[in-house]
């Protein structure tokens, strides 16, 4: 799955959180594959990160399954 701005924005305007499945082998490195997408969500945090970091959740929830495109 390909991460897109609406996903992410999505997920913090809800209070949500994405869970990238990334973590170190059983002795502590970091597999390419792995560090490139860290390395990915880095640089697009840098370009947006300001919109992102200090976000509170709307004050009342939104039923994504009924509303699915509706912010």
């Amino acid at each position: 799955m390909t991460l897109t701005p609406e996903m992410y924005f999505g997920f913090s305007s809800c209070g949500g959180n994405m869970l990238l499945n990334v973590g170190p082998t059983h002795d502590g490195r970091i597999m390419p594959v792995f560090e490139e997408r860290l390395r990915q969500i880095g640089t697009w945090l840098g370009v947006n990160g300001e919109s992102i970091y200090s976000t509170v959740p709307w004050p009342s929830s939104q039923n994504d399954t009924l509303t699915k495109n509706v912010w």
